[in-house]
């Protein structure tokens, strides 16, 4: 039960003209009393079911259990990481490491095969005969030449060769062979008689002055030479020079002078032209 005092000037503070009165006279005529608890009383009211019986400290309460709950969580292992991202990864870069390796090849072999490499030429000696300077220029010039081929793939057609000896740029000698083929990484030592031009015109004084000393200097040239006749090299010409050979006097045999070529083989310069 639970009662209310509807009079609440009657406290311990009284308003003025009014006696005091101890709290505990409170007129119970203006009390008025109200059961909240109505099924829990000894004495129950008529008409009402008896309420649930609550335990005490029962309901919401701030006070932690003695113990804490334990939950037996499952923790599963981390998932390995997938190795399919490596191993895409590891095959892209090595196909692309044989494309361009076959490109490289194939660009390779494409070169090779378009621009195949000139012969080489080796002036092993010249023997020269009968020499003379005046009244004209005669000589003959016997040239022993070695020509190899270094290309692996292509053999190289020589239908015709032609050998020039020239001084201070001026064409003295000249000489034909019959044409031939020189097969793929192929040695051949070649024999070409070469004769001087008989002609008014050359310009001697140099080559004279050069006889009194007993050294003549002369440059040899291979030209007009077809080589790898191939639809991709149709037409493609060697040049060959080989510079400032030094040939000296020998003994007089007839009317003329023995010279020979001076010092080693000499290596012919090689160039590459149209016709």
């Amino acid at each position: 039960m639970h009662c209310y005092d509807l009079d609440p000037g009657h406290g311990e503070h009284q308003l003025e003209d009014y006696a005091p009165r101890s709290v505990y006279e409170m007129d119970a005529s203006k009390m008025h009393c109200y059961d909240l608890d109505p099924g829990h009383g000894e004495h129950r009211l008529e008409g009402y079911a008896p309420g649930p019986v609550y335990e005490k400290n029962a309901g919401c309460s701030n006070k932690y259990p003695a113990f804490a709950v334990e939950y037996n969580y499952i923790y599963h292992p981390t998932p390995p990481k997938s190795n399919k991202c490596c191993i895409c990864t590891k095959r892209i870069i090595i196909s692309l490491c044989v494309i361009l390796a076959t490109t490289f090849l194939v660009l390779l072999l494409s070169a090779m095969a378009l621009n195949p490499e000139t012969p080489e030429y080796n002036v092993s000696s010249i023997m020269v005969m009968n020499f003379n300077t005046e009244p004209t220029l005669t000589g003959d010039w016997d040239t022993t030449l070695t020509i190899y081929n270094p290309n692996t793939r292509e053999a190289c057609i020589f239908p015709d060769f032609k050998v020039d000896i020239l001084h201070m740029d001026e064409v003295i000698a000249e000489g034909n062979i019959s044409g031939f083929e020189l097969a793929k990484i192929e040695h051949k030592v070649l024999q070409v008689q070469v004769s001087t031009i008989n002609s008014t015109n050359l310009q001697l004084d140099e080559l004279k002055h050069e006889r009194e000393r007993g050294i003549v200097t002369v440059d040899l040239r291979i030209s007009s030479v077809p080589i790898f006749k191939s639809k991709n090299d149709e037409g493609l010409k060697a040049l060959a020079y080989c510079r400032d050979m030094k040939i000296v006097f020998g003994n007089i045999i007839g009317n003329g002078l023995v010279m020979k070529l001076v010092g080693c083989e000499c290596e012919c310069e090689n160039r590459l032209g149209h016709n």
